[in-house]
């Protein structure tokens, strides 16, 4: 089963990618063999796309979710509802995907942020991706994906609604940081058949982090209640790791979590800069031609 789901997450990252495209080559009769599955694979996407991209969504996010308790050294046993679980919120969350994305491309062309300091080629896929990073992951992903995966490795409702308020933040920034640029390339460059098993491409790598920072949450709920003895200076309690005892005080080790925000702060002080930039540019140009007029 483990190989099946390999073999199909495989197939389906180097067909959405591309790597099977056709060819015109008449010299090579062993690559059109090669070809033949992501025709088949294409063929069965044009014919049922919502089936094919939750399936496809499904087997890449298992696969993600298997690297992730691969790597897990406390781990041992495979965890089936864990995986379970990544599955079908991936499922459910492809076919929302599959039912919103062709009315957030109709109505986010550009036309907003074009009027202040974009280029109408490059505002519409931003527009949409801060749609989908800042509307649809804050209010249905991250709501979702604590309550399923939480019913289904068994947590109550009390420790998986704790289990979400304590990991939305992290989990959040983590989020923009790695899909606002997937996100517009995915708008700006990819094909509207292959947009989902594209995302659900780069859902392998996310569906790893998410695996590793809140994949089970059973091991969650349990780490909140565990208890420690001894002395305050080397006692050490779950809610007390990010923090370390100095002279009798506690400093917050943030270093990591430090730096991602400083990754973040960065990252859109580089994009304000550069749509500052495009404004000042525009601004130039539309007083250039008025001056030409």
């Amino acid at each position: 089963m483990g190989r099946f789901l390999f073999a199909s997450a495989s197939f389906a990252m180097l067909s959405s990618l591309g790597v099977f495209a056709p060819t015109t080559s008449a010299f090579s009769p062993a690559v059109a063999l090669v070809q033949t599955p992501a025709s088949l694979y294409m063929d069965v996407l044009a014919a049922a796309p919502l089936v094919t991209k939750m399936v496809t969504g499904a087997a890449l996010a298992v696969a993600g979710d298997a690297l992730a308790q691969k790597c897990d050294t406390s781990a041992t046993a495979y965890d089936k509802r864990r995986a379970a679980s990544f599955a079908i919120f991936d499922m459910a969350y492809r076919a929302l995907q599959h039912l919103v994305y062709p009315t957030i491309v109709a109505h986010f062309q550009g036309q907003y942020l074009s009027k202040a300091f974009l280029p109408a080629h490059a505002a519409a896929p931003l527009e949409r991706t801060l749609c989908s990073q800042l509307g649809i992951v804050p209010l249905f992903y991250y709501p979702v994906f604590f309550s399923l995966t939480a019913a289904l490795q068994g947590l109550g409702f009390a420790a998986g609604v704790n289990r979400a308020r304590s990991m939305f933040g992290s989990l959040m920034q983590r989020n923009l940081l790695f899909w606002i640029p997937a996100q517009f390339v995915q708008f700006r460059w990819i094909p509207t058949p292959l947009q989902i098993p594209f995302v659900s491409v780069c859902g392998v790598f996310w569906t790893f982090v998410l695996s590793v920072l809140a994949g089970s949450a059973v091991k969650a709920s349990k780490a909140k209640t565990a208890a420690a003895v001894g002395e305050s200076t080397t006692c050490v309690l779950p809610e007390d790791q990010d923090y370390e005892i100095v002279d009798e005080r506690e400093f917050e080790v943030v270093s990591k979590e430090f730096d991602e925000m400083k990754i973040l702060q960065k990252l859109f002080r580089a994009l304000w800069m550069r749509l500052s930039f495009l404004w000042v540019r525009r601004q130039k140009k539309r007083c250039n031609g008025k001056l030409h007029v």
